[in-house]
């Protein structure tokens, strides 16, 4: 699908309006998604870069040109630019956390441009080494983030630090998104379907 047939949000649904201002936005899945019946259609962010955490498997995720099916708990890296859509059943347990990638400390930024960070990453839980300090680590932001401490913002740029160095010693470690799509191999009807609601996605506007 075209990149321009993509909406480009801030968060997804919000167009690009500068809605927030820290750099690093915390939210469980259930709040957005619960909004928009537990689907989350395909788009991308121009300046976000996204740390997904899901504590319960079973959620289906389309991530540039691979489709996967969670079937144990996972990190989900999505780096800025990225299309990627969810969709998601109504028990899902998660968190997102949406870092604006030029708008963070130079060290976190400088993390996000080491090369395996560019085409993003799955991290199940069995085969990620760090998998239990995300974990532990997005809970502690999603603490802090919803809290009025004065070190607030302190406290988010060292959290979002480690989580970016979690994420990218796992990614140099484990599986990528090209590997993942080589293992994925679709079947003729579900060629067929992302064929036809990339069109419908393409054309909804028109009569």
């Amino acid at each position: 699908m075209a990149n321009r047939s993509i909406p480009n949000y801030e968060l997804y649904g919000e167009l690009l309006s500068g809605s927030y201002t820290d750099p690093v936005h915390h939210e469980t899945i259930k709040e957005r998604s619960s909004k928009h019946h537990w689907t989350i259609r395909l788009h991308r962010h121009k300046n976000l870069a996204q740390v997904f955490l899901f504590r319960t498997p079973g959620v289906s995720f389309r991530l540039s040109d691979v489709t996967h099916t969670s079937t144990e708990p996972l990190a989900l890296f999505i780096p800025a630019g990225t299309a990627h859509g969810f969709r998601f059943s109504e028990d899902v347990v998660g968190d997102v956390l949406s870092l604006r990638t030029n708008e963070l400390g130079s060290e976190a930024s400088g993390l996000l441009e080491r090369p395996e960070m560019a085409s993003g990453g799955i991290l199940p839980r069995s085969r990620c080494v760090n998998f239990d300090l995300i974990e532990t680590s997005i809970a502690q932001i999603g603490q802090t983030y919803h809290g009025l401490k004065s070190e607030r913002s302190e406290l988010l740029q060292s959290l979002t630090q480690l989580i970016i160095t979690c994420v990218s010693g796992d990614l140099r470690r484990e599986t990528s998104i090209g590997r993942v799509g080589r293992s994925v191999q679709l079947t003729r009807h579900e060629a067929q379907a992302e064929r036809f609601c990339g069109l419908v996605e393409q054309f909804f506007t028109k009569d």
